[in-house]
């Protein structure tokens, strides 16, 4: 799936008989799966998972109304399928209007470049504060506006590489 390309462990819930959901795993590329899953099974599920991998977030994907719970428990609860429940959307963290799960891969993609962008700026910031610190204490930097002028310099040079993200996603 393209959820698991991007990185993430996939397990699967499922009403749906042994066979049936043996058969969409399979074919899914998922290798951890649960058939005849009830709401308060899928619900004990995510508890269970949450406390397996307590560093990584769970999203829980799901349509319908009686996903309403799972939606709450996980991290981040997708409602697939927008037009299916109203309930289901209103307790969904995100709503996707069709059936796909596909826009899921493409925002987490869009999460790892900005937290890579975020690390990368502050380390950045970090630096410029810590040279003018040093020129500073060395007294090269006596005058507030050198000092005011080299920071502003490097917030717009952060914004201006902060802005790549919105380039690279399209």
């Amino acid at each position: 799936s393209a959820v698991s390309g991007a990185g993430c462990e996939c397990i699967m819930l499922s009403a749906d008989s042994p066979e049936k959901t043996r058969t969409a795993a399979v074919s899914a590329g998922v290798r951890e799966y649960y058939a005849q899953c009830m709401p308060m099974d899928r619900l004990e599920k995510i508890q269970e998972i949450k406390e397996r991998y307590p560093v990584n977030s769970v999203l829980y994907l799901g349509e319908a109304s009686g996903d309403s719970a799972c939606f709450s428990a996980a991290d981040i609860g997708v409602c697939v399928d927008g037009l299916a429940s109203e309930t289901a959307m209103q307790t969904g963290s995100a709503v996707i209007m069709d059936k796909t799960a596909s826009p899921i891969a493409g925002a987490i993609d869009a999460a790892k470049v900005t937290r890579s962008t975020v690390r990368q700026l502050l380390l950045a910031v970090l630096a410029v504060k810590a040279v003018l610190l040093i020129l500073a204490l060395l007294g090269v930097t006596y005058q507030l506006w050198f000092a005011a002028m080299v920071d502003t310099v490097a917030g717009i040079a952060g914004i201006l590489y902060s802005s790549r993200i919105w380039t690279e996603q399209k």
